[in-house]
């Protein structure tokens, strides 16, 4: 279900996970590819689209950090 929202994941978006089999396993999945949030949600005001995009992120790496959350103009 993630991966129909987030698309599949990129080898950059890989890169946290250092489980050869996690790594396979996360790999044979087919390809899906990230849905448009302002498609999805399009009421939604920017920074809120602006806060999902930062956000929501499968590689946890390049995710907002908390404080990053909390300073956000959402």
């Amino acid at each position: 279900m993630i991966f129909t929202i987030l698309g599949t994941p990129t080898e950059n978006d890989l890169e946290f996970v250092s489980d050869d089999k996690a790594l396979e396993y996360l790999r044979s999945f087919p390809n899906k590819v990230k849905k448009d949030y302002t498609t999805m949600f399009p009421a939604a005001p920017p920074e809120a689209i602006d806060f999902l995009e930062k956000t929501m992120k499968f590689n946890p790496d390049q995710r907002l950090t908390i404080d990053q959350c909390l300073n956000h103009p959402l």
